[in-house]
């Protein structure tokens, strides 16, 4: 079983489970109360997965995932991950801050930079 939000069409996006080819809407369950949003599914998620998993058993409900369009499941990310475009920049900097381990112990910062230069470079 997925978890997803989906639309139909030109409709509203919604948050459902999806089994094999066949989609189960979380809102048409009334047991599976706070069912707008994947985020309140995973809240107290053992008793909405027993929930979602008998639902998924009600063919009447079920939508072909061949007629919805699928989206992310959270739409808002949390976290945002990046890289710098001057990375070695970095790495170099903290080589020569911190050190280099035992290699470059013994040196002053103009051999601790060029040494870290050098080794970024191969």
């Amino acid at each position: 079983m997925h978890l997803a939000r989906f639309r139909k069409s030109a409709a509203t996006r919604f948050p459902a489970s999806s089994l094999g080819n066949k989609s189960f809407r979380a809102s048409e369950f009334p047991q599976l109360t706070g069912a707008d949003s994947i985020l309140s599914l995973l809240e107290n998620w053992d008793a909405k997965f027993a929930l979602l998993q008998a639902a998924s058993l009600d063919e009447a409900t079920a939508i072909p995932l061949a007629q919805l369009k699928i989206h992310p499941p959270v739409n808002l990310p949390r976290q945002v991950f990046c890289s710098g475009a001057n990375y070695k920049k970095h790495v170099i900097d903290l080589i020569v801050d911190e050190g280099g381990g035992p290699a470059s112990e013994n040196m002053t910062t103009e051999e601790r930079r060029a040494w870290a230069t050098n080794r970024q470079a191969s």
